[in-house]
């Protein structure tokens, strides 16, 4: 709606700046409905939407990153450090904690399709979001969180410091929240991020893994899968972290 009005090209180069800067504006946005600003109650909004997510995920879930063969094999070997099928079992094992602890965070309405085709960002700062049908009610840094997953499968999956990129975004979103009134707890909004964005690896491992497994053997593994993997267990170490802050005093 409204394309007509957009001024930002559809191609346009960002840099890694854009992108922390865009963290902030989503900060801005999410922190209105924590600072005063009523949340939307319309019935068909929607509500669990990281949670119903993740179930619908589970349907193309074959389990072949549950059976310990599947980490055997060579090329996996070769792709994802030792270690990396236990610390996904103990993942598993405790997702339903970080839905759990995800659902008690402070609520704000969200985008919750925040990823560069639907973002036009201005001079001003301000910032253009388009394609709202997943709109509703989540928690704080959920946002965050799918904007971050999203970001480094389509654009970002060869950045060689992801922790030091999580950790600004991280910064810039609570400096959004503050922007824009509220005066919580930042640990709150780091928990909804690092959750929301760890999560993603319940899908990508198993994705992964599956298409890894119908490659020829001797075909060379190409790139992009190496810079997929390594996405995937960033995104793992995301998941660890928060798993870890839902355990104790979230």
């Amino acid at each position: 709606m409204w394309l007509e009005e957009i001024i930002v090209g559809f191609d346009e180069h960002w840099e890694l700046q854009k992108y922390e800067d865009i963290a902030e504006m989503l900060g801005r946005f999410n922190g209105a409905y924590l600072a005063g600003l009523p949340l939307p109650s319309e019935p068909w909004l929607c509500r669990g939407f990281l949670q119903s997510w993740t179930h619908e995920c589970d349907k193309y879930d074959s389990g072949i990153a549950r059976l310990e063969e599947t980490w055997n094999q060579s090329r996996v070997k070769g792709l994802l450090p030792d270690g990396t099928f236990e610390r996904y079992l103990s993942f598993c094992q405790n997702r339903d904690l970080l839905l759990a602890s995800l659902e008690k965070l402070p609520k704000v309405f969200t985008h919750n399709d925040a990823w560069r085709p639907n973002l036009f960002p201005a001079t001003d700062r301000g910032l253009t979001m388009i394609d709202w049908s997943n709109c509703g009610l989540a928690g704080v840094g959920e946002e965050l969180g799918r904007y971050y997953g999203l970001s480094l499968n389509s654009d970002l999956g060869d950045l060689p410091d992801k922790r030091a990129l999580a950790n600004e975004m991280a910064i810039r979103y609570c400096e959004g929240l503050r922007k824009a009134g509220w005066r919580g707890d930042d640990h709150l909004a780091k928990f909804g991020f690092m959750a929301s964005a760890g999560i993603r690896c319940g899908m990508m491992i198993p994705n992964l893994l599956e298409q890894l497994s119908r490659l020829p053997e001797i075909e060379e593994i190409p790139a992009k899968w190496k810079e997929r993997c390594t996405v995937a267990v960033h995104l793992l170490d995301l998941a660890e972290a928060s798993i870890e802050l839902a355990g104790g005093a979230v």
